[in-house]
């Protein structure tokens, strides 16, 4: 979320990568509360299924699906991407702030996005 000024940067280039890895966690009693005392003892990585670049600001916007019109809400994009609520609610918030999506108004209590017509210069 924090990157998200620094991402519309057209000289920055983000790469992602899509893997799958294996953990092997260790019951030792020196683990988090939240974890009732597991530990993380050791991880590899299996594969690499995909990199995917970000070069250009542009490139974000392969988040929202075509099949979305103008005036979507966040849960339209989790249902049109196949998501959680909360991780559409990180991208339309992210890309609002990098200027490739706009709030264009709402709709009952939700916020309703627009793909900008350009990305804004800061």
């Amino acid at each position: 979320m924090s990157i998200a000024a620094l991402a519309g940067n057209p000289n920055l280039t983000i790469e992602i990568l899509f893997i799958e890895d294996e953990i092997l966690w260790m019951d030792d009693g020196k683990g988090s509360w939240r974890r009732k005392g597991w530990s993380l003892a050791d991880r590899w990585l299996i594969d690499v299924f995909e990199l995917v670049r970000m070069e250009w600001p542009e490139s974000y916007l392969t988040y929202i699906p075509h099949s979305l019109e103008s005036g979507f809400t966040n849960s339209d994009l989790s249902k049109a991407a196949k998501m959680k609520v909360g991780q559409a609610r990180k991208i339309t918030y992210c890309l609002n702030k990098m200027g490739l999506i706009h709030c264009i108004g709402s709709r009952d209590r939700y916020k309703l996005y627009s793909r900008a017509a350009a990305p804004q210069e800061r």
